[in-house]
């Protein structure tokens, strides 16, 4: 008498072990897509304001010359918001919409805030980020402003950008 069981124990051990190399191969070599939360996407909006705030704060440079300001500051000391809308424009991906203020404080406490670039109207889940930026009575404070600054003081302006997704 013949016993063929040890036989075929071994063949369903082979192939299940094929089975699970085969199985293990195609799960390591795709691409596992996790979920993003919306404190993720929250987090990446912020940093990329940061990020284009800092950019925007760094230091001046002209014909190889570094300026004592920065070009934010030169932003908003002239209001140039078509200048500053094509630098954030380029800073900041398709997919974001935002707006700019200038906050800052009048003589008499209170704030006075003015918006400098509407994209539109912010979204629920919309994030800010903000930047002071130092105005001195040296600047050239554009006529846009109304703001007059004595030869001893200094404004601080806040700049914040709001952003969301679209």
């Amino acid at each position: 008498m013949k016993n063929e069981s040890a036989q075929m124990n071994t063949i369903e051990g082979v192939s299940a072990a094929v089975l699970m190399m085969i199985t293990l191969f195609f799960v390591t070599q795709s691409s596992i897509i996790t979920p993003q939360t919306e404190m993720v996407l929250d987090t990446q909006l912020k940093q990329l304001g940061n990020d284009a705030l800092r950019v925007l704060d760094s230091e001046e440079i002209t014909n190889n010359y570094t300026t004592n300001n920065t070009m934010l500051e030169m932003y908003v000391a002239n209001w140039s918001a078509d200048d500053l809308d094509s630098d954030l424009d380029m800073l900041l991906t398709d997919n974001i919409m935002y707006n700019l203020d200038f906050v800052h404080l009048e003589t008499d406490l209170n704030m006075n805030r003015s918006r400098v670039i509407t994209s539109g109207a912010p979204v629920e889940n919309s994030v800010v980020v903000s930047r002071l930026v130092s105005l001195h009575s040296d600047d050239d404070v554009s006529t846009r402003w109304n703001l007059t600054i004595a030869p001893t003081d200094v404004k601080v302006v806040d700049v914040r950008l709001t952003l969301w997704y679209i």
